[in-house]
């Protein structure tokens, strides 16, 4: 598994979260074999404590895979995180939720 991550735009006022998170589910636990659908303040960033879902997995190789969507100017984010293992987590982790924070759509 490669480290990395992607935002899409999901849409201005998007009420069907569900269309999101039951595939973010899945696909969390296809890739790592167990998945959770956990509170936002789990996040390790208080700025996404305010997330409309955070889905998180983990292998018995510590392999995280994270999906959340947060609503950023009005605009949802569906935010899919990919990292690969516990050592690379820990030093990444934090300079990747403060780049996170930086996102914003674009106001075109």
């Amino acid at each position: 598994m490669l480290h990395f991550q992607q935002v899409l735009l999901h849409g201005r006022y998007n009420k069907d979260l569900e269309s999101l998170k039951e595939p973010s589910l899945k696909r969390a636990e296809e890739q790592t074999g167990k998945a959770n659908d956990l509170p936002a303040t789990d996040i390790y960033f208080p700025y996404f404590h305010d997330a409309k879902f955070f889905v998180r997995g983990v292998s018995e190789e510590y392999n995280v895979v994270m999906y959340l969507v947060k609503e950023v100017e009005g605009e949802l984010l569906y935010f899919s995180l990919h990292i690969p293992s516990k050592a690379e987590m820990e030093g990444v982790e934090p300079s990747l939720w403060a780049m996170l924070e930086t996102v914003k759509p674009n106001k075109k």
